[in-house]
């Protein structure tokens, strides 16, 4: 979600003639989303496409949002009362559509979980691996080295 977007919905927001109260309470969402949202794009998943597909989405209905409070800021108030119940509709709608993206996000941390656990696995079973390894050829190396000393010590 782009620093830009939420930025403009705040400011379209505290400039609204009409729809104050539903622009600012949309604009609030946008800002606490985006503070928890910027923590996710800071990771790798980002880049992958089960996660990077939802944001988009919400980068749209974000768009979205930004066109309604623009229109509750630049349109006439007599405008704005003919269209009312539309524009309260259209404010219900786009919340609801950032709300359906913002509940992707606990299923990306689950993979998120899954591909850290994964890592620690795989991180655990080449250890113990490369342990199994090093300790087979210490124990030939010693069991070669013992040996070797017995032979010289026979020939002595």
């Amino acid at each position: 979600m782009g620093v830009t977007l939420t930025s403009a919905i705040v400011s379209s927001a505290r400039n609204a003639v009409t729809h104050r109260r539903n622009c600012q309470q949309l604009a609030e969402h946008v800002r606490v989303i985006d503070k928890l949202l910027g923590k996710l794009k800071s990771t790798d998943l980002i880049n992958l496409p089960a996660v990077k597909e939802p944001l988009d989405g919400l980068e749209e209905a974000l768009k979205k949002a930004v066109e309604l409070v623009d229109s509750c800021r630049d349109n006439s108030c007599l405008y704005m009362v003919a269209m009312g119940w539309t524009v309260v509709y259209q404010f219900r709608h786009i919340q609801h559509e950032i709300d359906r993206y913002l509940r992707l996000v606990p299923l990306i941390s689950l993979v998120h979980e899954f591909r850290m656990q994964v890592g620690t696995l795989l991180v655990r079973l080449i250890y113990n691996v490369l342990t199994i390894i090093v300790m087979n050829i210490l124990h030939s190396f010693l069991l070669n080295f013992v040996l070797r000393i017995k032979k010289v010590s026979l020939i002595i």
